[in-house]
């Protein structure tokens, strides 16, 4: 079966269709016939070889020789391993060891293996002229080994057999897939990944061609490339690729891909119809199967309609392959019905023999079973599945994703599927957290992309709300236009300019006639300030102070007495004015000036300047009253609050880093009053909290956290995509790399979230002369000779971090404020991006999935990590996780303090002592404390705790066990005494359960009201018991005889001791407390109580609760209270006047009534008749009003009996709880009505008592409604959100700032996938420049006129020298798929406007102006483009547009300011200091010098050493004029006029530089000869040249080249190895090439010469 499935179709292929393309391997095609020669070549070296066994090693290079590797194997009978080429080497000789490999097939230049095993496919050619098949070999024989990630850490091998392999192909043409010759197929997999195999065969079999792809991060941009350029018709992928490649489907023509495979993972319904959107006619095809079936087993046919099968948002796997069977099997391997879920098992054809030398786990894999009358071999696969009833295969996870996590089944699918079902995530992955004890679900969900529409909206949003700050500006601006502030601040700013000078003067570093290098590394300034003095000196000298002579020394200038200074200082003091602000700003600079020698000298610390005595007045007068301090303020509040308006729905997050003495914080925070936010007050040091603590400590929405902005933000707990603002008031510009911090702050905020951060702007003096002082020195080289960035940098800077949106700056330059010298910098992140709102997704999440299924944390993502298979990176995935979690946490010490009660009693001995910091086990004594001290903080812990424990027993127990933990344990055991003595001999109370569950991690507790009893909670308990997040319980009176039996004043505490006891014993935890009304007071007294016993208590919510603080002596107005809760109308009374109690509690509010009795009732009447009935009723008793009362009563209890329980609980609620210290939320009504409309304002809501923090919230209803029916489950909602419970791009951006001078590497490596893209926009860009060109010619007018080439030159009007120019457009066009040629007729294939041009060249000019190149250079492009009809006609002069009226601009920014000649001309400068180390005297010879671009890369090179001899030559007088005069003050460069070709230059030389030169010359080759000539022996040779066609240059530089060494339309440029093959020369003793990457058109040829 192999040889006729496999071997025959290609081998005939090979010959059928030799001149047609067999593979595009990095853009470069190689046809069947360069195939079949690359087997016949490999196969003569394996018969040329011993060798033994029949496993040969295959390192995966992507490259010809490696798939024609594998057909010559298989053709004399072997099996390939193959070896990846990126994994480590250790790995890889496992393998070989595991396997007996003796022999390797490897093309790579430098292998990693042993010569003595290795045969190199890239060099010996041995050609055997036939393609017999051995015929020894049989379907049983292995055709390869895969080896897979194994779970004990060494790779497991899997076999795939010959037969495997053809009964595969057999399975998969019957799926009814169509590939024929003309199909352009997509091969993006490893080699090492079985899918590989389906690629690369499938399309050979059909006689396609092959795209591969190169091994690389970011595969999805490339094949994005491929697919826009090359139009592929088919194509196999990971959907985690699709999606990455989903931003650019507009861009590319999707219409092309006729079918696609998706693989390798489980494909997302969401993705299915994004594809379709863009491609209604695709045939697209969902494959699965484990390597162990040889590639797949099952596929699925999808339809663009709504009726694709899918489980949890997961496609169906479909049915089985022509050559596989499944069963489905549970435990105990019986076979599933239809629809029962269980472990789906394969057997068939394509099933492997087994796992190479690993008996165990074959026999754990492996197993035999009778099916369909025969004994089959099975394939455990370990995925979970299930049939429907026709036979499709439903996938729902592996079956080691389906866990017990209290007592729950949780199907981790399940969960994802409900994450990706919200409109805001477009993936999700989740996992059960294994390295934790509680095991818990943690989620990493990926973000959605946003259209362009959508992306319109928000940066026009985002417009509207930048500009409304122009009215802070016009309001400030008035202020200081009244002042003389440009004098003040020019005297202010020469203050401090002396001072620096004197200071410098004064320390020795700074004299007459020093040099720079003296002054630096002046040993009498304190290392840690040498950094300053360069800058400062670069200062003094531009601001005319001091004054560098000719000879590279400094002279003092300016310098004034100590009078004169004086005279300076105190005319700046009394001019100063209140609009400046503070005048300790000034004192501030001051104390710096008088104290900078010392300072410098290391003697004097600068922050004991800024906080003498330890006072803030110099803060607070830097960051608080200044004048620029109060505009940047006001930018910051005004731009949050109009933000907010905008987000009104929505929890706002804050983060604001380096908030120290919180002069920016507390006028932010004061600001946002109510409004829902976290504001995250963040600095380096924990220098700044204590303070904070005391400013915010009423303020539970604030969070203190230590963070330092250089380091990664989730080792220090942080999560990504977390704030909504990021605020960093002058902290930046004092980061170590500000590149690096932007980008770790970019990965923190938000989508669509802002950065606002203020810094100075320029080298203002009298910063440099206080502030600076404190600074570190920067470790990049934005700073390189400067304290601050101009706007400019500091906008390039983010502007290249994020290239969605554009920065802003307050105020503009224009403004009178911008003379203060800081700016507002606001950065809006992430715009293609959708808004994430937390809490409404969990909510909406959990609409689909129980509570306990929510995952603990959930991490968004702006993009998934990929492996290099296009497959989503899960191991990568979870570092993302925080090191420690991320909620929102309060002020904590790690002092060991556990219990609420250990807590309070630190509180008071810090208070005492004085201290900070306090363990839990540290000893009073040790931190001060004494007898008298002991006594006073025994009495303030029973003040506070309002404990009952004698003074002197405290006393000795403190003096005995000194420790906070001691005291706190000596109390709870007191009070727990207290609870057994109050035990009843029965149960005085019932528990009702809402919900069955075993689950006692959390409970959430419901406790009865005033009657004692639970019905009122019905509702509510239900509704709770739904969310399915912990036990949910009621506690309720059973023995109301023990209830009445209670005194009045104990009643709270006892009952709720009672019933902590009994939640004690159960060993309920983690406990909600509910109280409504009565109750509220009973669950204060419980969580103080639980607190004091360790048992944490998650959250108390009081519903309409409160104390009574008047004395109710009137038994009425109680049983018209009682009567209003049992729905019983004060009516019944008889009395005409409405609202009795209302008017009876307005007067106790109103006259501060301490007490009520019936003479206050009888006052409130308004007419006699009805004080005479009142009168009347209360000398009726309450036997005979009780009766009158249960008259209107439907109820069949006892209205009397109700009311006596009724009057003690409304008793007892005149005694106040204890103090308590946790966080409440206390929830009150909307609608206020009846009794309670005016009683609700006079009872006391213990503001006093409870010392947390409490959170009001207002809920539907009225006081009796609001917890029954459609209110109840608004108030459930309500109570799960207090729990905690909903709190739970596109191509890279440059990480490199191509602006820096020496570009290397690394900038590259780093920004490949970006350069690669913006390469692919730039080529688009220039295609349809020709297109359009032609079209204005009328030529490609419509898509079906065909043109000849004469028809096309006669339409353009050639120039005969400009012919071979249209050639190679054609040739572009067509190998572009752009047009097609049929016998030297060209016909266009693809519709291009000139508004597609135009669109198509603004977005390449965003992506290369000021990051890749400068504007001229796509200015001069722009410029020839216009202009082609008169180049090609030869009516302009090339060389004009070049060089616009002899200006070198343009010229400069294609030779000079590209990155690439940007990273070519710094290894030319590397290379020559590394020559002239060694060799000390140097002379170089430039050729062809031009414009002078090398030279200036080398120029420090030739002015630092005067022992290296320049010569500068060109065959033009224009060059060699312009570089006498720039480069005039450099006296060793010489110059001279020399012709390339015929190279008579005088003498020998030790380095010859020539940089797109030699391409240039007529005779490549002699001239080459020549130019060894001239090199002296140990010479090396700088050759820059261009290896592959440019499109660019077809457009512009094309014009002014010569037809040079015959070359015909083919590119004029030689391939890497053609320049090889002209460097091959005797004198040649190596030849290194730069850089190694594909998508760089130009090489630095490095040739040494012996």
């Amino acid at each position: 079966m192999f040889e006729k499935e496999i071997l025959q179709p290609v081998m005939a292929n090979l010959e059928r269709f030799s001149e047609r393309n067999a593979f595009c391997i990095e853009n470069k095609f190689y046809t069947y016939d360069d195939f079949s020669n690359a087997i016949k070549k490999i196969r003569g070296l394996l018969q040329f070889r011993e060798i033994k066994g029949r496993n040969i090693g295959l390192v995966t290079n992507n490259d010809l020789e490696t798939y024609a590797s594998i057909f010559a194997l298989w053709i004399e009978g072997y099996s390939y391993v193959p070896l990846h080429i990126n994994q480590p080497i250790d790995r890889c000789y496992n393998i070989i060891e595991q396997v007996g490999i003796t022999t390797i097939l490897d093309s790579s230049k430098h292998s990693r293996y042993e010569k003595s095993m290795l045969i190199s496919t890239n060099e010996k050619e041995y050609i055997n002229s036939d393609f017999t098949i051995k015929q020894h070999v049989t379907d049983s024989d292995l055709a390869y080994i895969l080896f897979t990630s194994g779970s004990t850490g060494i790779p497991k091998g899997v076999t795939i057999s010959r037969g495997n392999i053809a009964a595969f192909i057999n399975s998969f043409w019957a799926t009814g897939i169509q590939i024929n010759e003309n199909d352009r197929c997509l091969q993006c997999f490893d080699l090492t990944f079985d899918v590989s195999v389906q690629c690369y065969l499938s399309a050979l079999i059909k006689g396609a061609c092959v795209f591969t792809v190169p091994y690389m991060e970011g595969k999805y941009l490339y094949v994005a490339g491929l697919m826009e350029e090359y139009g592929l018709s088919f194509a196999v992928m990971a959907p985690s690729m699709l999606r990455y490649m989903q931003p650019f489907f507009e861009q590319i023509d999707m219409t092309k891909l006729k079918s696609c495979i998706l693989t390798a993972e489980a494909c997302p319904k969401k993705l299915l119809e994004q594809i379709y959107t863009y491609n209604s006619h695709i045939q697209l095809f969902d494959f699965y199967g484990p390597t162990e079936a040889t590639i797949y087993c099952t596929y699925y046919k999808l339809s663009n309609s709504n009726s694709n099968k899918e489980l949890n948002g997961i496609i169906s796997i479909g049915k089985t392959l022509k050559n596989v069977s499944s069963i489905i099997l549970r435990e105990n391997d019986i076979e599933c019905e239809c629809n029962e879920k269980g472990e789906l098992c394969i057997t068939g054809l394509q099933v492997t023999p087994g796992y190479w030398n690993n008996s165990e786990k074959n026999i754990s894999s492996f197993f035999e079973r009778e099916y369909a009358g025969s004994l089959m071999r099975f394939y455990r696969t370990g995925d979970l599945c299930y049939k429907d009833e026709d036979g499709d295969i439903m996938y729902s996870g592996r079956i080691d994703n389906q866990v017990k996590i209290q007592g729950y089944r949780i199907e981790l699918g399940e969960i994802e599927n409900a994450l990706v079902m919200q409109p805001e995530i477009s993936n999700a992955v989740v996992r059960i957290n294994t390295e934790k004890k509680d095991l818990p679900i943690e989620a990493v969900v990926e973000i959605a992309k946003i259209n362009s529409q959508e992306k319109d909206a928000i940066l026009a949003q985002s417009r509207k709300l930048i500009k409304s700050l122009e009215c802070v500006n016009v309001e400030f601006e008035q202020i200081l236009d009244r002042t003389n502030y440009k004098y003040d601040f020019a005297k202010r700013d020469e203050i401090a300019l002396i001072s620096v000078l004197h200071g410098l003067i004064k320390v020795g570093c700074l004299y007459n006639g020093c040099t720079l290098e003296e002054i630096i590394n002046s040993e009498k300034v304190a290392p840690k300030y040498r950094w300053l003095l360069s800058r400062w000196v670069k200062v003094l000298e531009e601001k005319g102070y001091i004054l560098k002579t000719e000879d590279e020394k400094y002279s003092i200038v300016k310098c004034y007495s100590d009078e004169e200074y004086s005279y300076l200082m105190n005319d700046v003091f009394e001019n100063w004015v209140e609009e400046y602000g503070d005048i300790n700003l000034m004192s501030y600079i001051k104390d710096n000036a008088v104290q900078l020698q010392g300072i410098l000298e290391g003697n004097i610390d600068p922050v004991g300047v800024l906080y003498p005595e330890g006072s803030t007045k110099y803060t607070e007068a830097l960051y608080v009253t200044s004048s620029v301090a109060k505009i940047i303020n006001n930018y910051y509040c005004h731009f949050i609050l109009e933000y907010i308006k905008n987000n009104s729905d929505r929890k706002i997050r804050i983060l604001e880093i380096g908030a120290g003495t919180a002069a920016t914080a507390k006028p932010i925070i004061q600001a946002l009053g109510d409004t829902d936010y976290e504001y995250y007050f963040t600095d380096i040091t924990k220098y700044f909290f204590p303070a904070a603590k005391n400013f915010f400590k009423d303020n539970h929405r604030v969070v203190l956290r230590q963070f330092n902005v250089d380091e990664d933000y989730k080792k220090q707990g942080f999560q990504p995509n977390y704030f909504d603002i990021v605020i960093g008031a002058y902290v930046l510009e004092n980061v170590k790399d500000i590149k690096k911090s932007i980008n770790i702050i970019k990965e923190l905020v938000a989508p669509q979230g802002y950065l606002l951060f203020s810094e100075p702007v320029r080298n203002e003096p009298w910063i440099l002369a206080s502030q600076a002082l404190m600074m570190t020195e920067p470790e990049d080289d934005i700073r390189k000779d400067t304290f601050f960035i101009p706007p400019s940098g500091w906008i390039d800077v983010l502007d290249t971090c994020d290239i969605t949106s554009s920065t802003n700056t307050f105020p503009e330059e224009e403004s009178s404020l911008y003379n203060l010298g800081a700016v507002l910098f606001i950065k809006q992140f992430k715009t293609n991006t959708c808004l994430v709102n937390r809490e409404k997704i969990k909510d909406n999440i959990l609409r689909y999935i129980p509570e306990y299924m929510m995952p603990s944390s959930m991490i968004y993502l702006n993009d998934f990590p990929l492996s290099l298979n296009g497959k989503i990176d899960s191991k990568k995935l979870f570092t993302y996780v925080p090191e420690i979690v991320n909620d929102k946490i309060g002020i904590s010490d790690k002092s060991g303090i556990q219990s609420e009660l250990e807590k309070n009693i630190q509180e008071v001995w810090k208070e005492i002592l004085e201290i900070d910091q306090l363990g839990a086990e540290d000893n009073f004594y040790d931190h001060g404390a004494d007898s008298l001290i002991m006594a006073q903080a025994v009495t303030k812990i029973r003040e506070k705790l309002r404990i009952e424990i004698p003074f002197e027993s405290l006393l000795r127990e403190m003096i005995n066990t000194p420790t906070v933990h001691g005291c706190a344990e000596y109390i709870s055991k007191h009070r727990v005494h207290n609870i057994k003595d109050k035990e009843e001999e029965l149960p005085l109370f019932f528990v009702k359960e809402f919900n069955e569950t075993s689950n006692v991690d959390r409970v959430r507790i419901l406790v009865h009201g005033a009657l004692g009893t639970v019905e009122n909670y019905s509702d509510l308990g239900n509704a709770l018991s739904k969310q399915n997040i912990g036990r949910v319980v009621a506690f309720g009176i059973a023995d109301y005889t023990k209830y009445m039996q209670i005194d009045t004043k104990n009643l709270l505490s006892t009952l709720a001791s009672q019933y902590v006891k009994y939640i004690y014993e159960k060993g309920w935890k983690n406990i909600q407390l509910i109280g409504y009304s009565f109750s509220g007071s009973i669950i204060i007294e419980m969580a103080r109580m639980l607190m004091e016993q360790n048992v944490n208590v998650d959250n108390v919510v009081i519903i309409e609760g409160g104390s009574i603080p008047i004395n109710i002596k009137s038994s009425i107005i109680i049983e018209l209270l009682f009567l209003d809760s049992m729905g019983i109308s004060e009516t019944v009374l008889g009395i005409s006047q409405v609202g009795i109690l209302k008017a009876v509690f307005e007067a106790v509010k109103e006259q501060g009534l301490p007490s009520v009795d019936d003479n206050t009732l009888l006052s409130i009447l308004q007419n006699d008749i009805d004080k005479e009935k009142m009168v009347e009723l209360i000398k009726r008793g309450e036997s005979e009003r009780w009766e009158m009362y249960q008259k209107f009563s439907d109820s069949k209890n006892s209205l009397k009996a109700l009311f006596g329980i009724y009057r003690k609980s409304f008793e007892a609620l005149q005694t106040l709880p204890d103090i308590y210290f946790g966080d409440v939320t206390y929830c009150s009504v909307k609608e206020r009505e009846g009794a309670y409309e005016s009683f609700d304002e006079i009872t006391i809501k213990w503001e006093d008592i409870l010392l947390g923090n409490i959170k009001q919230e207002m809920i539907n209803g009225n006081h009796y409604n609001c917890i029954t029916e459609k209110n109840a489950e608004k108030v459930a909602t309500l109570l799960m959100h207090e729990l905690g419970v909903s709190q739970i791009e596109q191509v890279n951006d440059l990480v490199t700032d191509y602006k820096e001078e020496a570009i290397t590497e690394k900038f590259l490596i780093e920004n490949d996938l970006f350069i690669q893209f913006a390469l692919y926009k730039r080529k688009e860009s220039i295609l349809y420049a020709m297109i359009c060109f032609m079209k204005s010619k009328d030529i490609f007018a419509d898509d079906n006129t065909e043109y000849t080439f004469d028809e096309m030159k006669e339409k353009l009007n050639i120039a005969p020298k400009n012919e071979k120019i249209l050639l190679r457009w054609l040739r572009n066009l067509k190998a572009y798929g752009i047009i097609q040629a049929t016998n030297n007729r060209y016909r266009l294939c693809l519709h291009i406007t000139e508004e597609q041009f135009e669109e198509t060249w603004s977005k390449m000019l965003a992506l290369w102006n000021g990051k890749l190149c400068s504007e001229l250079g796509n200015e001069y492009l722009l410029n020839n483009i216009k202009k082609l009809s008169e180049l090609f006609s030869g009516h302009v002069n090339p060389t004009h547009l070049l060089f616009p009226e002899g200006k070198f601009d343009y010229a400069n920014a294609l030779y000079k300011e590209t990155f690439v000649f940007k990273f070519l001309n710094n290894l030319v400068l590397k290379s020559l200091k590394m020559v002239e180390q060694s060799n000390g005297k140097l002379e170089i010879l430039e050729l062809g010098a031009g414009t002078g671009s090398t030279t200036d890369a080398v120029l420090e090179l030739i002015k630092e050493n005067n022992k290296v001899t320049y010569f500068y030559t060109d065959i033009s007088q224009f060059f060699l004029k312009e570089a006498q005069r720039r480069y005039a003050d450099i006296d060793n460069i010489l110059y001279s006029q020399l012709n390339i070709d015929d190279l008579n230059f005088d003498s020998k030389v030790d380095i010859i530089i020539a940089n797109g030169v030699l391409n240039n010359a007529k005779h490549i080759d002699s001239t080459f000869e020549k130019m060894i000539n001239l090199v002296r022996p140990g010479g090396k040779i700088f050759i820059i040249e261009q290896v592959a066609e440019s499109l660019e240059i077809l457009v512009s530089q094309v014009f002014m080249m010569e037809d040079i060494d015959n070359s015909t339309e083919s590119e004029t440029f030689r391939s890497v190895e053609e320049w090889k093959r002209i460097f091959n020369n005797d004198r040649i003793e190596k030849v290194e090439v730069y850089p190694d990457m594909h998508f760089i058109e130009q090489r630095l040829f490095i040739i040494s010469c012996n």
